[in-house]
């Protein structure tokens, strides 16, 4: 007998009839045509666009504005022409003693140097000595700090003093033992505490005690060096803590790259158990939280009792504390870490007890999904290819923002100018250092570097270092630099949400080979490799439409979270930011519904190869139509996938924990744990990586849940379970949903 193909039909009988046969699998649609191709070319505009912008950005930036101190002339230390030059010393630093620092920039003369001070020395003592043993002057006097091209022992400065040559404004007054941090020389006397004692030195040479005084003559206390350190610290502080970071991390690197793969390999071990034990793996699982959480409630009201019973913390101020270790001395650590447990404990508990039932069958959809990507074992390895993406992306959108940060050029402002000195030039007003130094060089007043960017009265022309092509665009970032950031900001999250979108399309459509093929133990071919053929050549703009969505959406919640932001500390704004705040929640919860949404569109995308909008309409309504089925069943499945994602992660975790806390030793195999500033830094990194690893294997658990339990409702409504029209889900999903063919059971899959 001939089988005769129908192509009108859904799911005709005679295409059931001989994939029953040959065990190929089918789709509802067999012929694939281009949807959304209008989204399609817009996103391909976007990339040219970005593309462009990407390439005026890394030739016209330098990261190096961002990552080394700049003198007061706007010169990069440790670039030409400072290339030996690589920390910078501040003359006079309680001139930094203001807050305004923080705003502007500390008025005090800045340079190149290439070493910090290592000893405590005046002017006064140079010259006293230089006095007593003129032989040794130039000696004494090699020891001044001097700006650039100033040798004080070169004429016409040798004939000056070294008190001459401060009060001009050429060497800087004193010099203190200083260590660099962040490149920046910092005086060693911040050891001595706050105590506001005089800086007094006592001269062995000259038999003569001198105290330190400040360019203005003010007499130099430890109190004040310290204030001014911390002042500028201020400035300083994020880029000093990264650096600490950046070591940790560097000095982990091995023990990061050890856990990120013990996390795959536990990742993939807990999914091969699945695929045989899923319903004892599941409830070990829920067992090890449940005992889990409350091993963790119990310790942490016990740590807190303990700690609150010793005087010497029952009564200690919480204080903010860079260092996280320090936060456990706190009793208010524990209590709220106990409560937080606590709390926890009860709502998993309350959960279990009221999806009980609904924890049965999600088990059995669990299961039945193990089936799938058992037949299907290539998209255990396809989420390395989306996740290696993202990685690309951040890296790439992370660099746009730091060279587009760094696409502009040096501004100068006036400092120390007093009344009527210097024509229409006052303290803030911008100006070119090589003019203005040239005709007000005897005022008092200097024109110093401020920072990079741009402002409207300022003579672009007269700057050094312009880049001639890309001057136009280079005012233009600088005079609305939030543009290009929000333009780079808009690709991140488009970009992102695209991987993401086509990773979900491609496993809905390997799935969805799995579900529509008949007997399932003849399923035969490469279904991943296809999937991901189909989507490329067809699905391109539909997903570049669904991720288009949730770009727009985050990117409004971004906004407005900015501006509440900006408004917390103003007063009168208090309606004003709880209205945005209403908004931003709406924008989150319009952000989940539309992922939701997507995540079934791309399904049915993969199965009938319909626009974006009729295939979210189609899983909309079949959602609709079933509320509890798709709703509550489909979340319990979720949230015991997702159980899985935390125990794996929890278990990564503590062995870091235990490892870096120094609870245990490996030294036997050769893991010495390493010197580290902060040793939940790896820790961190490790957790991150560990999570990021096992949510990205899991998804396709979550993938194929979704995939299949959606075409049985679209079986379901189209499929009676009649000869004419059997239905195409196995026997096992077929008892979990209640449903039965009146013609022999498609085929399990073993």
């Amino acid at each position: 007998m001939k089988i005769k193909r129908r192509s009108s039909s859904v799911h005709p009988t005679n295409i059931a009839l001989e994939n029953q046969l040959i065990g190929k699998p089918i789709s509802p649609l067999q012929k694939h045509h281009c949807t959304d191709i209008l989204c399609l070319i817009i996103f391909f505009l976007f990339i040219i666009g970005y593309i462009i912008f990407a390439a005026i950005v890394f030739t016209s930036g330098n990261p190096s504005q961002l990552l080394h101190p700049t003198d007061s002339q706007g010169q990069i230390c440790g670039e030409e022409p400072y290339e030996d030059k690589k920390y910078l010393f501040f003359f006079d630093i309680t001139q930094c003693l203001s807050w305004t620092t923080l705003i502007q920039r500390c008025s005090t003369k800045q340079i190149c140097v290439q070493q910090c001070p290592t000893t405590d020395m005046t002017n006064a003592i140079i010259d006293a000595r230089s006095n007593l043993f003129p032989s040794n002057r130039q000696t004494y006097r090699s020891q001044l700090v001097c700006d650039y091209g100033i040798d004080p022992n070169m004429a016409p400065y040798d004939t000056l003093t070294a008190s001459q040559l401060v009060q001009q404004g050429k060497c800087a007054s004193y010099t203190l033992a200083s260590s660099s941090i962040a490149g920046r020389c910092f005086p060693t006397i911040v050891n001595l505490g706050l105590s506001d004692t005089a800086i007094i030195y006592n001269d062995n040479d000259t038999n003569q005690n001198f105290t330190f005084n400040a360019s203005n003559g003010q007499q130099l206390t430890t109190n004040l060096i310290n204030q001014a350190i911390q002042i500028v610290q201020k400035l300083y502080g994020l880029q000093v803590f990264a650096e600490k970071i950046g070591h940790d991390i560097y000095e982990s690197l091995t023990f990061i790259a050890i856990g990120s793969i013990l996390a795959i390999i536990l990742t993939f071990l807990v999914i091969i158990l699945m695929r045989y034990w899923a319903r004892p793996l599941v409830w070990l699982i829920l067992l090890a939280l449940v005992g889990g959480l409350i091993f963790s409630t119990y310790y942490t009201f016990n740590q807190y009792i303990v700690l609150r019973s010793l005087n010497t913390t029952s009564t200690a101020t919480f204080q903010f504390q860079t260092d996280i270790s320090d936060y456990f001395s706190y009793p208010q650590t524990w209590l709220a870490l106990g409560i937080i447990s606590a709390i926890v404990l009860l709502i998993v508990l309350l959960i279990l007890f009221v999806l009980r039932k609904r924890i049965r069958i999600a088990l059995a959809l669990i299961k039945e999904a193990s089936r799938a990507i058992g037949k299907t074992p290539t998209t255990l390895i396809w989420p390395i290819i989306p996740l290696l993406l993202c990685i690309g992306i951040i890296v790439l959108c992370g660099s746009m923002a730091v060279f587009t940060a760094s696409s502009s050029k040096p501004l100068f402002i006036v400092v120390n100018a007093s009344a009527n000195c210097c024509s229409t030039y006052t303290n803030g007003s911008y100006c070119i250092p090589s003019s203005f130094n040239a005709m007000y060089n005897n005022t008092g007043a200097s024109c110093v570097f401020l920072n990079y960017g741009y402002a409207d009265n300022y003579a672009f022309d007269q700057l050094p270092q312009v880049h001639q092509y890309y001057r136009e665009f280079i005012r233009f970032l600088n005079k609305y630099k939030f543009i290009p950031h929000l333009y780079n900001l808009f690709g991140f999250l488009w970009f992102s949400t695209f991987i993401t979108g086509f990773h979900q399309l491609v496993l809905a459509g390997a799935f969805a080979s799995y579900y529509w093929t008949m007997d399932k133990t003849r399923f035969i071919g490469f279904p991943l490799l296809s999937s991901i053929k189909r989507s490329l050549l067809y699905h391109v703009g539909s997903v570049a439409f669904g991720s288009l969505i949730i770009a727009i959406i985050k990117m409004i919640r971004i906004i407005f979270q900015f501006i509440e932001n900006r408004l917390k500390n103003r007063q009168g704004t208090g309606i004003l930011r709880c209205c945005i705040r209403c908004i931003g929640c709406c924008c989150l919860c319009f952000e989940r519904f539309f992922k939701f949404i997507n995540r079934n569109a791309y399904i049915m995308i993969s199965i009938y190869s319909k626009h974006f909008l009729h295939s979210a309409k189609t899983a909309f309504k079949l959602i609709i139509n079933n509320p509890l089925r798709a709703i509550v069943l489909d979340k319990v499945t979720d949230f015991l996938i997702f159980l899985g994602v935390l125990f794996i992660t929890a278990l990564i975790g503590i062995l870091a924990y235990l490892f870096f806390s120094g609870k245990i030793y490996l030294t036997k195999i050769g893991l010495v744990r390493p010197d580290l500033n902060y040793f939940w830094c790896p820790i961190i990194l490790i957790v991150i990586i560990t999570f990021l690893i096992a949510i990205s294997f899991f998804d396709v658990f979550e993938m194929a849940v979704d995939t299949l339990f959606l075409c049985a409702l679209k079986d379901m409504e189209v499929n009676n379970g009649t000869i004419e029209k059997p239905y195409y889900m196995t026997k096992s999903l077929a008892k979990v949903l209640n449903k039965y063919n009146k013609v022999p059971q498609a085929v399990e899959g073993k």
